[in-house]
């Protein structure tokens, strides 16, 4: 089986996206502590992680669906976008502390009420849909490795 140039370049760009998001992760948390004096504490490296979270999340769902993380940032209204657009503002609210509010900005400044539409219409679709909960839980479970 062959693999297309396209595809290829398309997975390197992925991996450099996700390096440099961990790199500017990891500046600011040595940068952080550096100007306090202090040693980084297992809390404040958690809250560092737990910041990353959404990013992760955004990038495994584009990467499963096949599509721009700048997509499903954007206000595109395509099906093909909506439904990783609401898989990621759903796997977000489960998985982080993140306000609706903060979840609206992460993807094009809307409101906390489209969030929140978004995240009931997912939770209903989950129960009905098993490809659907096989999807989030597949995304969930390479966010999760990625985090490791």
């Amino acid at each position: 089986m062959a693999v297309s140039m396209t595809l290829i370049v398309k997975v390197e760009n992925l991996k450099a996206h996700i390096q440099a998001a961990q790199e500017r992760a990891s500046t600011r948390v040595h940068f952080f502590f550096a100007f306090r004096s202090e040693r980084p504490l297992v809390e404040h490296l958690r809250e560092a992680h737990e910041a990353m979270l959404p990013e992760k999340i955004k990038i495994e769902t584009a990467r499963y669906y096949k599509v721009k993380t700048s997509d499903i940032e954007s206000k595109k209204r395509s099906a093909d976008i909506t439904l990783p657009r609401m898989v990621a503002m759903y796997l977000i609210r489960e998985n982080t502390d993140v306000s609706l509010a903060d979840i609206g900005k992460l993807f094009g400044g809307r409101n906390h009420a489209t969030v929140i539409h978004a995240i009931e219409k997912m939770e209903k679709a989950i129960t009905e849909d098993s490809q659907l909960q096989t999807a989030v839980e597949a995304i969930e479970k390479k966010t999760r490795e990625k985090s490791k």
